[in-house]
C-alpha cells in the first residue's frame, strides 16, 4: 500500500556496537543508521489519557500505516511531521479469507 500523495517518515536505528568500550565499560554504539518509509499515511494518535479542553484532544503520538512488510524496530526514534517518536508496535494486516496484504501499521508515541 504506498499512497499517491503520502508521507515520508525517517527512521533512526541505534548502530550496532563497535566491540570497543569506553572507560567504565560501556560498549560504544557504531553510526546511527537512518532509513526513510514513503508513501505512508499517517493519523494522529490521541491517548485515552489525554485531557480534552474546550474541545481540543491533545495528540501524544502517530498511527503509520506503511506497505505490509514493512518493519521498524521497537528500539527506533521515527521521526513523523518533525517530531521525533518512539516506535512502541507494528502489526501486519493480512486477510484470513483469501491472504490479501492489506497494510503494516506502525504505532509510535512522542518523547518524553
Amino acid at each position: 500500500m504506498i499512497f499517491d500523495h503520502g508521507e515520508t517518515v525517517t527512521i533512526t536505528t541505534p548502530g550496532a556496537p563497535t566491540g570497543v568500550v569506553d572507560s567504565q565499560g560501556n560498549p560504544i554504539p557504531g553510526a546511527d543508521v537512518v532509513t526513510s518509509l514513503t508513501g505512508v499515511a499517517v493519523t494522529p494518535l490521541d491517548g485515552a489519557e489525554s485531557l480534552e479542553l474546550f474541545g481540543s484532544v491533545a495528540i501524544t503520538g502517530y498511527r503509520i500505516f506503511a506497505a505490509y512488510g514493512s518493519t521498524v524496530p521497537t528500539n527506533a526514534v521515527v521521526t513523523v511531521r518533525g517530531e521525533a517518536c518512539n516506535a512502541e508496535a507494528i502489526m501486519q494486516h493480512r486477510s484470513a479469507f483469501d491472504g490479501w496484504e492489506a497494510c503494516a501499521e506502525i504505532i509510535v508515541r512522542k518523547g518524553s
